[in-house]
């Protein structure tokens, strides 16, 4: 079966709470989950881009199968395209995660928001966001 790395994957969820994010987050860099930052530190769930390492049909399902069981809260769609970012592009196959089962599905986004792209600096952002507040609060105290 063909690997899919230089495949356009989409994941689309429903979010998670800050606590929830961060623990989901450090189980996907723990076991080298097959894409990175689907699920941002401020617990939106969105991903556009391609597969940080190889991986198959198989092997994505036995990865979703594992988070599942791990998180069962987990609501996700997974699609994998036929072709890189930026290009044309089908469905090849698709993964609905609910309840802490995997299933396959032709329509895995449906009920989800929109996934979007995220740059790197965009996350970080979003999580000073959320920690600003109370360093804004210490250094108004400190003057």
């Amino acid at each position: 079966m063909p690997t899919v790395n230089k495949n356009q994957i989409i994941v689309s969820g429903d979010s998670l709470g800050l606590e929830q994010a961060t623990e989901v987050r450090a189980w996907c860099q723990r076991n080298e989950f097959f894409a990175t930052d689907w699920c941002h530190p401020d617990g939106t769930i969105g991903y556009i881009d391609i597969a940080n390492r190889e991986v198959d049909n198989k092997g994505m399902r036995e990865q979703l199968q594992k988070i599942a069981l791990e998180f069962v809260i987990l609501e996700l769609g997974v699609s994998v395209m036929s072709g890189p970012p930026g290009h044309y592009n089908v469905p090849l196959f698709g993964f609905k995660v609910s309840k802490g089962r995997v299933t396959n599905c032709v329509m895995p986004h449906s009920g989800h928001k929109a996934p979007r792209r995220w740059k790197k600096q965009e996350v970080e952002t979003n999580m000073s966001v959320l920690v600003e507040p109370n360093q804004r609060k210490n250094k108004k105290d400190n003057s």
